[in-house]
């Protein structure tokens, strides 16, 4: 039977050949072949880009919509923005800037244009700068003598130098102190001197005193406010106070009116007719100066020709770099403005009038009306000796009563350059009558 087996099993060929056999005996199938699969083709490589309020790699770009913008290479506090660099490392991240929404990665320093009006920061006050984010690192980096200079430093340098009572910025304890007193406050000008970033009052009673009375014969332009007519006759019309406090903080979207609105809310409330802001640089007045179209390191002066009255308060915000460079005659050039109500002598817009030509300009400095030559007086102050009627004053076609004076913009060193003209005097002088 065995054979048998064997011959049926394994027999004949053919089946032998496509079926194989087992050692054993057994049938076993021949393995199919794999089918072959045609490969597919490649995914096409995904665009990768960087989102909203992502960091940025060097190797990636910002979607569609989307700009990068230094990440950490600016701090913004208070609605300012101060430069941190090389106090940090600098990396990118994506923003949406441009469509008048400030997000939520947005502040004034990395998105101005849709943030300033917010005024959103990072951190929304100084103390809450100088208390949560300035750490070890930050203050040993300020130990450096280049790195110190950078805004930060000094912000925080100042802040926990100020006592409890300044920190809480309860400024109705602020020292208001009388460092000129002429006589009875309602009889008087009361002028209030303010500290902007100083980190000590030393030197800012030490500038006080220069913005009044330095007076350098060598040096027309260091002078101080009463060191020049009609201000020097007048002096004992004056009464000058400190406002002694490191709260007023700058405010480059307005810093007149928030001046104004803290030193009424302030120890000096009862005393002031007129304020005198002086800013220590570098630390704040780079902020405030180079939002402002046109500005230098000079001055500005805040007030409104239409709403003046007599119990209208005007702010001169000058920076201390004119004090200690020599340029002190600033002040009174502020001064003019804010207390004087007169307008620069040349045109800072660039532009022509844009007012009423048949009416004369609000100005007592400025003419709409010209007397057709230059030697002789505008028709507005004809009856005033010693002037003219010269082309371009705080428009390119108005006129001013004279070439030269402290209210124009020039480099010239003639005596006449650094005074106020017979017309400018005389608007002062008038502002002055209601005081004894």
């Amino acid at each position: 039977m065995g054979k048998v087996f064997n011959l049926i099993v394994c027999l004949p060929l053919a089946l032998l050949f496509l079926l194989g056999c087992a050692e054993d005996g057994r049938l076993e199938a021949e393995p199919k072949p794999t089918p072959k699969v045609s490969p597919e083709p490649p995914s096409p490589a995904l665009e990768i880009c960087t989102g909203e309020g992502e960091y940025l790699s060097s190797r990636d770009h910002c979607c569609d919509g989307l700009i990068p913008t230094a990440a950490d290479s600016k701090v913004s506090v208070g609605g300012n923005c101060f430069d941190t660099k090389p106090m940090q490392t600098i990396s990118r991240i994506c923003i949406k800037c441009g469509d008048n929404i400030c997000g939520t990665h947005e502040n004034v320093c990395n998105c101005r244009i849709d943030c300033l009006a917010a005024k959103k920061s990072e951190y929304a006050t100084i103390k809450e700068y100088c208390e949560k984010a300035w750490n070890e690192e930050f203050s040993q980096f300020c130990l450096d003598k280049i790195i110190s200079r950078y805004p930060p430093c000094g912000l925080c340098e100042y802040y926990f130098d100020k006592t409890e009572s300044e920190k809480n910025c309860d400024l109705r304890q602020a020292p208001c102190k009388a460092i000129i007193s002429n006589g009875p406050s309602h009889q008087k000008l009361d002028v209030v001197f303010v500290p902007i970033n100083y980190v000590n009052y030393k030197k800012f009673y030490e500038d006080v005193n220069k913005a009044l009375f330095l007076n350098d014969v060598s040096n027309p332009r260091n002078r101080g406010l009463f060191a020049i007519e009609p201000l020097k006759s007048h002096q004992k019309k004056f009464n000058i106070h400190v406002l002694e406090t490191r709260c007023i903080e700058p405010d480059p979207s307005g810093i007149a009116t928030d001046i104004i609105e803290k030193v009424l809310d302030s120890s000096c409330s009862q005393v002031v007719d007129e304020v005198i802001a002086i800013v220590d640089d570098p630390k704040g007045i780079q902020t405030i100066l180079e939002t402002r179209s046109g500005s230098t390191l000079a001055g500005k002066s805040f007030m409104n020709y239409f709403l003046k009255k007599p119990e209208t308060i005007g702010v001169a915000f000058v920076g201390r770099y004119d004090i200690v460079s020599g340029l002190p005659i600033t002040i009174s050039h502020e001064f003019g403005h804010s207390f004087g109500l007169l307008c620069d002598e040349y045109a800072p817009s660039g532009i022509n009038y844009p007012g009423d030509p048949t009416k004369e300009h609000v100005c007592p400095n400025c003419a709409i009306i010209s007397s057709g030559n230059p030697q002789t007086p505008c028709p507005k102050w004809k009856d005033v000796p010693n002037n003219g009627c010269y082309k371009v004053c705080d428009w390119l076609d108005t006129y001013r009563p004279a070439e030269l004076s402290i209210l124009a913009h020039g480099t010239r060193d003639e005596p006449e350059a650094f005074e106020f003209n017979e017309v400018s005097k005389r608007a002062i002088e008038k502002r002055l009558q209601r005081f004894s």
